[in-house]
Order: structure tokens, then C-alpha cells, then sequence
């Protein structure tokens, strides 16, 4: 997989859910990604979902939209 440091992106996991990966930036940089959900069957809008990556000290921290810290995220690049 080739990734842009700073990234965030949805990938499967080996038991088959949807999970996100982080990419750390550079220190001193930010990045993000936006994930678009499938609702499901039929032409439904997707929900939007951005993301934020950042060095936070020594550890690399993924924000929502809201400020909210992201659980279960891999981080990858440190």
C-alpha cells in the first residue's frame, strides 16, 4: 500500500469490519482523510465522516469533525 503521511483511510480488517488506518505526518504537519459510508442497498446519500491526524507529544492522535478523539485507529509510520 502506498499512503501520503498524514493520511487517514478505511480498510478491512482480517475479521471483515471497516476499520481506519492513520498515516503520521511529519511533526510540525496535520493531515486527514474523508470517509464516505455506503448506507446499504439502493441510492441513499452516504454519511460523511472527516478525520484529523496530528502529533499530539509523542503520540499521533485522530480527531473527528467534532474534536472528539478516534479509538481503534492503526497508526502507522511512527
Amino acid at each position: 500500500m502506498l499512503a501520503r503521511a498524514g493520511s487517514v483511510l478505511p480498510v478491512r480488517r482480517a475479521d471483515g469490519s471497516v476499520g481506519l488506518e492513520a498515516w503520521a505526518p511529519a511533526r510540525g504537519r496535520t493531515g486527514g482523510g474523508v470517509v464516505i459510508r455506503d448506507p446499504g442497498p439502493g441510492f441513499g446519500a452516504g454519511e460523511v465522516e472527516r478525520y484529523t491526524v496530528r502529533w499530539a507529544g509523542e503520540a499521533v492522535v485522530v480527531e473527528d469533525e467534532a474534536g472528539g478523539v478516534v479509538s481503534g485507529v492503526e497508526v502507522r509510520g511512527v
